[in-house]
């Protein structure tokens, strides 16, 4: 799985749990997210956000109340987002540091990535990106061609 720009939101992960929507909304409805879920993966299941810190839609490090699209639910921050993925994937230790990124960008396209479970969970901070940020930048296509190719 391969997010771009996709914290969590309250209604999908509070109380410790992870919820869902037993009946998909109508269009242009928000969902009802009732159903308590412990999330199940394949073994060979892998994931990668991508975020970037100066998204104005979904700040990076989160925010309560979240934005007036999402109808004022909080966004639960980038990289929590991501601990809280590595610990539904069996992850037990502690949630990574800020000052534990390392660097995979360049000067010019600077990432920090941060890794949980050998590599099956990454987080990556694209410094000074904005909401808009995907494919198309660089650095984010390299990293998304070698996880598919191998």
């Amino acid at each position: 799985a391969f997010p771009m720009v996709s914290s969590l939101i309250s209604p999908q992960y509070h109380d410790s749990s992870f919820w869902k929507a037993t009946v998909s909304a109508a269009a242009g409805d928000a969902n009802v997210y009732d159903t308590a879920v412990v999330p199940v993966f394949d073994d060979d299941f892998e994931y990668a956000h991508f975020h970037g810190t100066e998204d104005g839609a979904l700040k990076y490090e989160g925010q309560s109340p979240g934005p007036g699209f999402l109808g004022g639910a909080d966004v639960i921050a980038a990289q929590e987002t991501d601990f809280l993925w590595a610990q539904a994937m069996g992850y037990t230790g502690p949630q990574l540091d800020d000052s534990a990124g390392v660097s995979v960008g360049t000067d010019a396209k600077p990432v920090e990535q941060y890794t949980y479970l050998d590599g099956k969970v990454r987080h990556f901070k694209l410094i000074g990106e904005g909401h808009s940020t995907g494919p198309g930048h660089e650095v984010v296509r390299e990293i998304i061609r070698d996880t598919i190719l191998g």
